[in-house]
């Protein structure tokens, strides 16, 4: 199964020549910069967004008997990295916002140290956390998309 993508846009779209619309939060030229306003707001969604999906990755590795690389917590982020997240965010462009904060890591499948986890299990992870992912980035976009 291959994960298909689809972001809003398209022929035409884009920034046209200015940086925002007035009225409202953030812009979308290359030049725009995170609203330092929404920067907490974001990282506590990102955070609940990111541990959501750490849980269905861990569910979905627990199917087959099989655990996370490292341990499942580790892919959690913590409530006190909130503060941190929006440090990093405010006043950043939206590009770096959007290249580091919609891409999310596609935990690995690598199952040689389970030797009781079949190969039909195997792709079946394989199709789960590719189907998983697909849905965290697409989320996350759409999350960045609200700021802006």
């Amino acid at each position: 199964m291959k994960a298909v993508i689809r972001l809003k846009g398209g022929p035409g779209s884009g920034n046209r020549g200015h940086s925002g619309r007035p009225g409202k939060v953030g812009g979308s030229s290359e030049g725009s910069i995170f609203p330092a306003e929404h920067a907490r707001d974001f990282a506590e969604k990102y955070r609940k967004l990111n541990n959501k999906y750490a849980t269905l990755f861990t569910k979905a590795f627990n199917a087959v008997g099989a655990r996370m690389w490292r341990d499942d917590y580790a892919h959690k982020i913590p409530v006190d990295a909130v503060d941190y997240i929006a440090d990093q965010i405010t006043g950043k462009p939206v590009e770096y916002v959007r290249k580091y904060y919609t891409r999310p890591y596609r935990p690995l499948t690598v199952l040689h140290s389970y030797p009781n986890v079949t190969k039909p299990q195997r792709k079946q992870l394989d199709a789960a956390v590719d189907e998983l992912h697909a849905a965290h980035t697409k989320a996350l976009q759409e999350l960045l998309g609200e700021y802006l």
